[in-house]
């Protein structure tokens, strides 16, 4: 026991002898190097270190930390140094340091030591680490803080060598200066645990063996073998210590051929060992390592043991107790602690109500919840930190404003008041108001639960197709006017009128407010509501009623009681986000996660889980940051844009080029609300897992039709378009109209447009997968479908200042800027479409069948996304699949004084075009141009994978390729290196060439595809070469057809009839496709795309 420094000798004894030292107590980390003579079973000072910057800054959020330590002693100086790395490394520093030179024996120069201490509390720090051998001027330092004003309500905190003489020294400063005792001042470090601590299996037979031992050998120690080991923690927990070195010792000679020699048992210790006691773990132990046996998990150089400090807080009549998220747990893997990448805590608080019994039952459910996160590991494991602060409903605004001037606050988690989200400095994640409100945009405040304007409009959105006798709404809000209006709004969009709203006070009663009949929205619920809302449901079978969801989850065990048994719980309806939190057979990863770390069922509740969601989402979003503060974290969340836990999704959190000069540029176009897949349960789904939701999950992007100033709704707004309409026409203003509209037609807003042409432009091309198959099968969904992809390109578009260049068919070229705006473009491109609601399965089978259908025809070929699991499928693949090529470069930017757009051509755009061509669907591309265009910070946060040098169409060298990530999981087929490439512009590749140019006019045609070319070679033989050619150049666009290389004889009969070869290619392909799918004769498809016109031999002459 002792500093081996101290004792030069000692070490080399040990060698020299072939002695090792088993399980020596020491204080510095001199001596913690590797050294096979040293076998420690504790763990180092420097874990000690750790574990107490970590419990000051996360558990006491401590914004002013001091540091004391002592020079020209054992230990200190080198424990500082690191100190102050770690605090760096956390983003953090130290407010104020005291250090002078001292002796073990001795003490420094009181004018030294008065010098350094006024200097010391200058900065007034509220903690302080003290990390000194146990000397005079520890003890004149500790009764220093005592008895000056400005320290004497600092925290303590020190190692686990002054925990024999810490007791004495703070009871004696106490005393000194008559001060009261303050339970938890004092933080200590243990190295093992108490010998109270019965949780462990280990201690209970640790007091039996010793109570055994003492009714043998009484007055050997304070304890006798009758008690409870309660009369002293700290030489209980030197017992406990001794006890585990006896323990391990005889794991260790347990073999007699390790005891041949003392070179033997040296050597056999370090044999990849390990030292279970009971539930106690020691190791591993390690020696030399030779080959690749430290790659495959060999433990090398270690003689560490030790992997767990014990945080521990001395408590009334000098008692050590365990501190809150005190105990440090180290990685097995990992030998030294100094080794350890520490970043830095997330310290959030959660208020509990005292006066509000609702608000206190869901601050509870909420903080066990959050609490369910394992948090004794050291790294990602043990970040977050929450403390519960008990207070009355009126101080909740004062208390934040008085912690965040006191302490570290990085976020407010749980139920609180609307009026505290005004605060700065602080991130609000997942607030939960305890009256209903409308969601402004502040960009602190990170909603994952539905907001009532999302839960509104997915409500108002289901309802609008059930005949129902009225809609209502009966609001006890502060802001029950703007949410009647919202309501009012949210209706007329889907071609419906609130008939009433009834706007009430705090402590009115809704008795006598509920109709009898159609549809009421209920919100802002009081104690005794949920049994009203019941009993007024089972005497009117006509009526539907609606909350939301917070006032759903608040008052859920009254809701609960109240609906048991009850037929009407039907026709109770709400929207959420959350799979249900008590199906034991979920196939929803996150409530399994959920499950796992909360085992008791009874605990299952929906705002357990929404706490556990929280903390789950903070969590992630904290996990690739050093520094955390509540700027950082919520500029996290906005980088990140959609986060995932689990199977859970979160976004799109956007602001985005929103705000000019400070200034909003339009409403609605920052986010800062991340519910998705919103469904509408019954209050039957809550009560029996079994009943489905009454929709399926739906994320809303919310458009609203607004009436105008004299209450029109869209019906009538229709009508009356619609007559003035025919009127015009009546008067023969039909021309005047359609060259009106055509010269809006070309209008565009050139804002966003890349125009100077010695600045790099990033061009992204898309398009749609198999869109040919997938017209060809379902000829009445693509209609909508493709509408639907253009809504989202456009949106995502606009969010991100891009602009659109030009559309053919199903693709869009689209030039940017920034390439770091582009590549977040495909990305949230690929997330849109992912997590829209399609309303059918039928082209996620299209797709799947086709991959099928081509694994018959390859045999090497394996489909990437055909035999997934459909839980599996589900989280990665939905709808459309788009393709995305993007790459960067100078190009040649023209105006076009016709559409007034600007076009964009040369090497960049085919490269563009090139990328996107050889890419599968729901695959984005990135050229390494692009790649090396994004600076490392961003490289970093994107998730890119190098595919290696591709070998483009055209392109003399290989070009090296990268691919995006965008929905984390997919697994795509090989690069489709043998396509060739669709340009959307004309003056595309006059020059390139290759033997699939002309792989159309020499493959045999099928006889649908021979029945097309005749067909088309009739009709437009009896047009001028002019037309011909304009028509066939309109019908490759519309079927994604690439012509060939232009002979120099340009648009010749012979490049005519490769041309008809080519479009009669794909669309016999088609045709064929259609007819095995549907299983019909070929007739006429009628769609916006695809029109199949039946031709008979008696018709057309060649046909």
């Amino acid at each position: 026991m002792g500093d081996f420094t101290t004792n030069p000798s000692f070490v080399p004894t040990l060698k020299s002898q072939n002695l090792v030292a088993f399980a020596p107590l020491t204080a510095s980390t001199a001596s913690r190097g590797w050294n096979p003579n040293l076998y420690f079973l504790r763990v180092s000072a420097t874990a000690e270190l750790l574990a107490l910057i970590r419990y000051a800054i996360g558990q006491l959020r401590t914004l002013r930390l001091g540091f004391m330590y002592l020079r020209d002693v054992s230990f200190g100086e080198e424990e500082y140094s690191l100190a102050v790395r770690i605090m760096y490394r956390m983003g953090h520093e130290f407010c104020c340091v005291f250090t002078v030179k001292s002796s073990l024996t001795g003490q420094g120069p009181d004018d030294d030591f008065r010098s350094a201490w006024i200097a010391f509390t200058k900065r007034n720090p509220q903690a302080v680490i003290l990390f000194a051998p146990p000397s005079k001027d520890t003890e004149k330092f500790v009764r220093m803080v005592v008895s000056d004003a400005r320290t004497n309500k600092a925290f303590l905190l020190a190692p686990s060598i002054l925990q024999l003489v810490m007791e004495r020294m703070w009871r004696e400063a106490l005393n000194v200066v008559s001060a009261p005792f303050v339970s938890g001042q004092v933080v200590l470090v243990g190295i093992n645990p108490l010998a109270t601590d019965t949780q462990y299996s280990a201690i209970k037979r640790f007091q039996e063996n010793v109570r055994s031992y003492l009714k043998s050998h009484p007055g050997v120690t304070v304890f006798n073998s009758s008690d409870d080991f309660d009369h002293d923690d700290i030489d209980g927990q030197l017992m406990v210590y001794g006890w585990l070195v006896g323990e391990v010792l005889s794991q260790a000679l347990s073999t007699s051929e390790w005891l041949s020699s003392r070179e033997a048992f040296i050597e056999s210790l370090y044999d990849q060992r390990r030292y279970v006691v009971d539930d106690l773990v020691f190791g591993d132990y390690g020696n030399e390592c030779v080959g690749l046996a430290a790659a495959h998990g060999a433990m090398c150089r270690c003689n560490q043991g030790g992997k767990v400090v014990h945080v521990r807080v001395l408590t009334d009549g000098y008692r050590l107790r365990d501190a809150d998220s005190g105990m440090m747990m180290f990685d097995s893997s990992q030998c030294y602690s100094n080794r350890v990448d520490v970043r830095a805590p997330f310290s959030a608080v959660l208020f509990k109500v005292t006066d509000d019994p609702v608000a206190m039952n869901a601050a509870e459910e909420m903080d066990r919840g959050s609490s369910l996160l394992e948090n004794i590991r050291v790294g990602e494991e043990g970040r977050l930190f929450i403390n519960a602060i008990t207070l009355p409903s009126s101080g909740i605004v004062s208390e934040l404003k008085s912690e965040l001037s006191k302490r570290i606050t990085d976020a407010v988690l749980g139920v609180v008041s609307g009026s505290v989200l005004d605060v700065p400095g602080v991130a609000f994640i997942d607030p939960v108001v305890l009256e209903p409100r409308l969601n402004k945009y502040r960009r602190h405040v990170i909603h994952l639960s539905p907001t009532l304007e999302q839960q509104s409009y997915v409500v108002v959105s289901y309802l609008a197709d059930k005949a129902r006798e009225g809609f209502h709404a009966v609001i006890r809000s502060s802001e029950g006017d703007d949410i009647g209006d919202l309501l009012s709004t949210t209706l007329v969009t889907f071609g419906m009128a609130l008939q009433s709203t009834t706007i009430m006070s705090g402590n009115t009663s809704m008795r006598d407010r509920l109709p009898d009949r159609g549809t009421v929205y209920v919100m802002g619920l009081n104690t005794g509501d949920a049994e009203l809302i019941a009993d007024h449901l089972e005497r009117h079978g006509s009526l539907l009623v609606v909350v939301p969801f917070f006032d759903m989850i608040l008052r859920h065990k009254e809701f609960v009681s109240a609906f048991e048994g009850k037929a009407s719980a039907d026709r109770l309806l709400f929207a959420t986000n959350l799979p249900h939190w008590a199906d034991r057979n979920t196939r929803s990863e996150f409530v399994q996660q959920f499950h796992k770390a909360e085992k008791n069922s009874s605990r299952w509740t929906p705002l357990t889980l929404l706490g556990y969601a929280a903390s789950r989402f903070a969590k992630t979003v904290i996990s690739p940051m050093r520094v955390v503060n509540a700027d950082a974290v919520v500029e996290a969340v906005f980088a990140e844009y959609m986060v995932a836990v689990d199977d859970m999704r979160y976004g799109p959190f956007d602001d985005d080029n929103c705000f000019l000069n400070g200034a909003s540029r339009s409403k609605g176009c920052a986010a800062n609300y991340g519910a998705t897949q919103i469904s509408i349960w019954s209050m039957t789904r809550v009560l029996n897992v079994s009943a489905p939701p009454l929709t399926a999950p739906v994320t809303p992007s919310i458009t609203y039709s607004v009436p105008d100033a004299s209450g029109l709704t869209p019906a009538h707004l229709a009508g009356i378009i619609v007559g003035s309409i025919v009127m015009l026409l009546f008067f023969s203003m039909a021309t005047t109209l359609l060259v009106r509209c055509e010269a809006m037609r070309n209008i565009r807003d050139n804002e966003s447009a890349p125009k100077e042409p010695t600045d790099p432009v990033t061009l992204i091309f898309t398009d749609i997968e198999s869109s040919t198959a997938l017209w060809a099968a379902h000829p009445n969904l693509m209609p909508d479908a493709v509408a639907t992809h253009h809504r989202l390109i456009r949106s995502t578009i606009a969010r991100h200042d891009a602009y659109e260049v030009k559309t053919v068919g199903d693709s869009f070229m689209i030039a940017c800027r920034s390439v770091t705006a582009a590549v977040e473009l495909a990305r949230d491109l690929q997330l849109a479409l992912l997590h829209h609601d399609w309303g059918t399965t039928a082209l996620d089978e299209s797709y799947r069948g086709l991959e099928e259908e081509f694994a018959l025809e390859v045999s090497e070929y394996e489909p990437p996304t055909a035999r997934l699991d459909p839980a599996v499928y589900g989280k990665l693949w939905n709808g459309l699949r788009v393709r995305v090529g993007i790459h960067t470069g100078l190009c040649d930017i023209r105006h076009d004084e016709v559409t007034k757009g600007y076009d964009y051509y040369g090497q960049t755009t085919n490269m563009a075009a090139r990328a996107e061509s050889v890419a599968n669907g729901g695959q984005v591309l990135l050229t390494g141009a692009t790649y090396y265009s994004l600076s490392a910070v961003e490289r970093a946060r994107l998730d890119l994978m190098p595919m290696g040098p591709v070998s483009l169409r055209g392109v003399p060298e290989p070009v090296e390729m990268y691919q995006l990530n965008a929905v984390p999981g997919r697994i795509f087929a090989a690069l489709r290196l043998d396509r060739e490439v669709d340009l959307i512009n004309d003056e595309s590749d006059a020059t390139g060439s290759s033997p699939s140019d002309s792989s159309s006019s020499t493959a045999t045609l099928c006889e649908t595809s021979q029945m097309v070319a005749r067909c088309l070679e009739s009709v437009l033989g009896t047009f001028a070469p002019a037309r011909r050619r304009s028509l066939l150049v309109a019908i490759c666009e519309r079927w994604r057809v690439s012509l060939p290389s232009k002979p120099e004889a340009g648009w010749d009969e012979d490049y005519c009839q490769n041309v008809i070869r080519r479009i009669a290619l794909k669309v016999g392909h088609a045709m064929d496709l259609y007819a095995a799918d549907r299983d019909h004769s070929i007739g006429t498809a009628s769609s916006a795309s695809v029109i199949l016109i039946p031709c008979r031999r008696a018709d057309i002459p060649g046909c």
